[in-house]
């Protein structure tokens, strides 16, 4: 035997129920931990789960990129191989990384620092006749580079890494 929804007199499911829960106070809450596997991480988040290195700069622009993220993964890259954090949903309060935006930043300078955490979220190569994604990874502190693999660095703004270097 098999639970039936609550119809409507249209013939809809009626949720009416459901506001109701929603209006009772809340007594306690139970926080839960679940692991994602990889796959489960690049579906959700729509960000790599993992780096073998950070991007290598090129001549192309990182104006070439379709720029519509939903997620960003967060490394470390303090050991041989950058090491996966943690993940969020990419939020109105997160920088938008257009074209406007990037046309804006300048250049990346030369620069010998090593980054020690980077952002990187997936985007979509709209020059490439199959748009294959492609990974741009924003470092949060040292040179503070945006990096794409064949694509020209570009300074990372203030305010661009105030925003990925936020947990929330």
């Amino acid at each position: 035997m098999t639970a039936d929804n609550p119809i409507s007199g249209c013939g809809f499911d009626n949720t009416l129920g459901l506001y109701e829960i929603q209006s009772l106070p809340e007594i306690f809450t139970v926080e839960h931990h679940a692991r994602l596997d990889p796959a489960a991480i690049e579906l959700i988040f729509n960000c790599p789960s993992a780096l073998s290195a950070l991007p290598t700069p090129g001549p192309r622009p990182l104006l070439d990129l379709s720029i519509f993220p939903s997620g960003i993964c967060r490394f470390d890259t303090t050991g041989p191989i950058p090491a996966f954090t943690g993940a969020r949903i990419w939020n109105s309060t997160d920088p938008v990384l257009s074209e406007e935006v990037l046309a804006d930043l300048p250049a990346a300078s030369p620069c010998t620092e090593t980054a020690t955490s980077v952002v990187a979220v997936a985007v979509t190569d709209s020059a490439a006749d199959d748009w294959r994604p492609v990974t741009i990874a924003v470092e949060l502190d040292g040179c503070r580079r945006i990096l794409g693999d064949g694509f020209t660095p570009l300074t990372a703004s203030p305010n661009i890494v105030a925003a990925l270097s936020s947990t929330g």
